[in-house]
Order: C-alpha cells, then sequence, then structure tokens
C-alpha cells in the first residue's frame, strides 16, 4: 500500500500467537474501507508467529521483528512506525469487527473536535460463549474522564485516536507488562474528547492462559501503573484530584487477583490499603463480602 494512500493504522504487537495473530490480521484486512495500513509487531516470539504472518500476508502487511522487550514497547514500536492520520491498537488474541474502521471514521467526520471515538466490545467467555455490551446503557461523550474511571468503557482495542495526539500525550509506559492500557487511557480521557460510534468494534477473546498470566502480572506489579502515572508531569487537575482513589482502586484490583490465587494474607493487606486511601470504596457490597469471607477460607 502507498503510504500515501494511508489513513488509518492498525498496531497488532504479538508473542507466540501464531494462529491467533493470523485471525487478528484477517479480521483488519475485512474491514470495508481503504487506506488501511496494518503493523505487525512480533516481540521475539519463538513459536514461528513470524513465518506464518509473512507467509500467509506478505506484501499486504508491514512486519516488525524485534528481541522481545514486553508488549509496551511492542505498541510503542508500531505506533512510531505508523504512517496513517488515524491509528487503532488491537491485540494479537482479539478481533476487529467488520465495520469498525468506517463507523469509527464516519464518527470523527461528524464530530469536528473530536480527538477520539470509541465504540462497544463484544467479549468472548473462556468457554467461548460470547457477552455483548449492554446497549441500553448511556455511553459519554466529550470529557468522559470520571465515567471511564467508574465503568473502564473503553479497552485497548475500542478506540480510534488521531496519531499525532497518541504521540504527544506519551503512548504506552514501557516499565509496565499490566495495565499498561489502563493507565494510558486514564491520560488520554483526562486530555482529550472521546465521542462514541454507537457499534460493535473489537471482540475481546480470552483464554484461561492468558486470565492467569494477567492474574500473574497483576500481583507482581502491584500498583506500579499509578506509580508512572502520577510521575506524568502536566497532569490535568480533573485526574490529580482523583490519586487517592485511583490508587484506592488499584489495590483492589491486585487484592482480587491474590484472593483469586489463595493469597490470603496478601489479599487483606492489599484491601486495607485501598480503605486507608477510599473507605467508601471498600465499604461497598462485593468488597466487604470478600474480605469477611477470607476470614473463614
Amino acid at each position: 500500500m502507498s503510504r500515501v494512500s494511508t489513513l488509518v493504522s492498525v498496531v497488532i504487537p504479538t508473542y507466540n500467537r501464531r494462529e491467533e495473530t493470523c485471525e487478528a490480521i484477517e479480521s483488519v484486512l475485512a474491514q470495508d474501507c481503504p487506506g488501511v495500513e496494518v503493523i505487525v509487531v512480533d516481540d521475539g516470539s519463538t513459536d514461528g508467529t513470524g513465518k506464518a504472518v509473512l507467509d500467509r500476508f506478505a506484501g499486504r502487511i508491514r512486519f516488525v521483528y524485534q528481541h522481545n522487550q514486553e508488549k509496551s514497547v511492542a505498541r510503542n514500536r508500531g505506533i512510531k512506525e505508523a504512517t496513517g492520520k488515524f491509528l487503532c491498537m488491537l491485540d494479537s488474541d482479539d478481533l476487529m469487527l467488520p465495520g469498525a474502521v468506517s463507523a469509527m471514521l464516519a464518527c470523527l467526520r461528524k464530530n469536528k473536535d473530536a480527538d477520539a471515538v470509541y465504540g462497544l466490545s463484544v467479549r468472548q467467555r473462556r468457554d467461548g460463549s460470547l457477552l455483548e455490551p449492554d446497549e441500553k446503557l448511556t455511553y459519554p461523550e466529550g470529557d468522559i474522564l470520571s465515567d471511564y474511571m467508574e465503568r473502564r468503557l473503553i479497552n485497548n482495542n475500542s478506540y480510534m485516536i488521531k496519531r499525532e495526539l497518541m504521540l504527544s500525550c506519551g503512548m504506552y509506559k514501557e516499565t509496565l507488562t499490566n495495565h499498561e492500557d489502563y493507565e494510558l487511557l486514564l491520560r488520554l480521557t483526562a486530555r482529550l474528547k472521546f465521542f462514541f460510534c454507537g457499534v460493535r468494534v473489537c471482540m475481546v477473546r480470552r483464554s484461561k492462559e492468558s486470565a492467569k498470566d494477567n492474574t500473574d502480572k497483576m500481583i507482581e506489579q502491584g500498583v506500579r501503573a499509578m506509580d508512572e502515572l502520577f510521575s506524568t508531569e502536566g497532569l490535568p487537575q480533573s485526574l490529580l484530584r482523583q490519586k487517592d482513589r485511583l490508587y484506592a482502586k488499584e489495590y483492589l484490583m491486585v487484592a482480587t487477583a491474590c484472593y483469586h490465587s489463595g493469597r490470603t494474607v496478601e489479599y487483606r493487606e492489599n484491601y486495607k490499603k485501598a480503605g486507608e486511601l477510599c473507605p467508601s470504596l471498600v465499604r461497598r457490597g462485593k468488597y466487604l463480602r470478600r474480605y469477611l469471607l477470607s476470614f473463614v477460607k
């Protein structure tokens, strides 16, 4: 594809996901919109992912190989390599749904002051069944930070952003191996105007292996995502005012991972830290019930 004709770049980082990566690429190439560039960044795969991708898609995508440096580095490499005016991210085990690019571009054209747009996500449970988004909910537009904090209504695959703004906002924090997308989206929603395109744009697929890997990484990383976030210079006051609450939510996420891993002592420690920062949050039903149950397990 000529660089001049590139309108949207879709970045797919991958590591040892041969079949899933090919499926992700196919979902982008099947979009009904011209001018879409696919950039696959292979983060040092050892299972033949790179060969499988090149054998099947050579000449139709851009392929970049790097030694293993984790997904944040791979994503940032793809962003820097991109030539499109607009940017989408797609995890290599997930899918872009038909019409996603066209719908998000139409939303950007309709809302002239939009910096980014987002859509709905379909989630595939571990047993293969699908969890559809709730279309009856209200999806905010403009300044959506407070809504994002409460509902996490955007994920790494479900938005399109002007590439220049992704670069100016700092991209992904490369020291993070978990919640790197959450940390980035907190910065983006605090600074930029997001609009809702109203359609399903991605399918998020989860396997037992990826779920366990995420749990282990979450416990190991602790609250470092918030440390990275609040060490960023020039954060808007709208985000700084939420510091205690965001740290408390992160401690609760780590606590939940510890709970499901049977690490009861660590679970209680993180729960208590969350309570010290935001007592009203830990008193919510599900958190309080789980804490009380930890004494009878």
